[in-house]
């Protein structure tokens, strides 16, 4: 669709709401959010927006509606995690919460019919233990919590009925890609 080299590098994301698409990318500059049209039509792009990226963002549809996530490094330094979310396949998109978080990193995105969940990484204390903090991104003032402990970058997170399940990568004390885990963390959703 795109012949740009770096888009890969910067990240993409894709989600299908009955017959559309929704794409959420970083070209390497800016982010995007794209929604298919009917059969034969192109595709709708809009920019969301600009600036260095810390993260891939993430869409995920659940239910007829989509919600993605950006994280980007502001002008000040500072990482802004943003959520905004669709009720009309992607046409139209409402704000969601916004966190500012200067030691925040990677971001991923979990969805269920009525919550959605931000969850990134973050170091905390003066000799940055890393930490995972997870944010109700549907509450108006983006409320937030933590998930202590030996931890490193979320690579996903999924949402039941009364569980919250998060899948992070933890470095080996070498640092080679080879000595990393998986940790998985199973808990009641907040």
């Amino acid at each position: 669709m795109y012949d740009d080299s770096g888009l890969l590098d910067a990240g993409v994301s894709a989600a299908g709401v009955g017959d559309r698409g929704v794409l959420v990318m970083h070209d390497g500059i800016d982010i995007w959010r794209f929604t298919s049209a009917t059969a034969g039509r192109g595709w709708a792009e809009q920019p969301w927006y600009t600036g260095a990226t810390f993260a891939p963002p993430r869409v995920v549809a659940v239910d007829g509606e989509v919600t993605a996530l950006a994280a980007i490094l502001t002008g000040d330094g500072v990482v802004q995690i943003s959520v905004d979310s669709s009720s009309d396949a992607g046409r139209t998109w409402g704000g969601g919460a916004t966190w500012h978080d200067p030691s925040a990193g990677v971001a991923s995105l979990a969805v269920a019919p009525d919550q959605a969940l931000a969850v990134w990484e973050t170091c905390g204390g003066p000799f940055c233990e890393p930490a995972i903090r997870t944010g109700d991104v549907r509450a108006a003032n983006g409320r937030s919590g933590r998930i202590d402990g030996d931890s490193g970058w979320p690579e996903g997170a999924v949402l039941t009925d009364d569980t919250m399940v998060v899948a992070w990568i933890r470095d080996g004390e070498s640092g080679r890609p080879e000595d990393r885990t998986v940790v998985v963390a199973t808990g009641p959703r907040p």
